[in-house]
């Protein structure tokens, strides 16, 4: 009985596998690439964190708070004139000049899972009808993040992308306009409404001036 038991089993199991031999070779198949907009943030409407990083960019700008390392290169090179303080006009228009940008930027954050070759980050732009695609908005100052979003990854070599599955992308880019919307590697993204910049992202990816 046992035996026949045994050989009505296997026969099943054939049955089956000849039905639907896409179940039992599904799992042998690359997953999909996917790209999910996270979250789409405004660095101004956070006021607290704003102000903070405004004033510790400032502050970091005048030769005076360099580091002992930095200013120890400018003496070596004859240059000890430039470690001095900037006047209050030259450190407001160094604010101003900061505020401009952060005023029409957003940080866009990004989940990734199961990239393929054709995946790139410069193919995150923001389309603008009034001019040709070569100058349309694209991803600047990227930061690549655990899944989690709690950290970020070790750095890699240029162009180079994370090992991980799954792994989120934190971008900036500037004069950003909702309405346009955003395309990815794999064509145009959903957008969820724009939120203040969240504390975390402020830590993990803060926003570095175009020189």
């Amino acid at each position: 009985m046992r035996r026949e038991l045994l050989i009505l089993f296997g026969k099943l199991t054939i049955a089956a596998f000849a039905i639907c031999p896409s179940a039992a070779m599904s799992q042998d198949r690359p997953m999909s690439p996917t790209v999910t907009v996270i979250g789409v943030y405004s660095p101004s409407a956070n006021k607290v964190e704003y102000e903070a990083f405004v004033a510790r960019e400032v502050a970091a700008r005048n030769p005076i708070n360099f580091l002992d390392e930095t200013k120890a290169f400018l003496a070596r090179v004859g240059r000890t004139a430039e470690i001095a303080a900037l006047s209050p006009d030259e450190l407001a228009e160094i604010r101003a000049d900061l505020e401009a940008d952060l005023s029409q930027v957003a940080l866009v954050e990004i989940l990734v899972g199961n990239p393929d070759s054709s995946f790139s980050i410069d193919s995150f732009q923001q389309p603008d009808p009034d001019s040709p695609k070569s100058r349309w908005q694209a991803a600047w100052c990227e930061k690549f993040l655990t899944a989690d979003g709690a950290k970020v990854l070790p750095e890699r070599k240029f162009g180079q992308l994370p090992t991980e599955k799954q792994f989120r992308i934190a971008f900036y880019i500037h004069d950003w306009k909702q309405e346009r919307g955003l395309n990815g590697p794999y064509g145009p993204l959903q957008l969820p409404p724009v939120e203040p910049m969240p504390q975390r992202l402020w830590q993990l990816a803060p926003y570095e001036q175009v020189d």
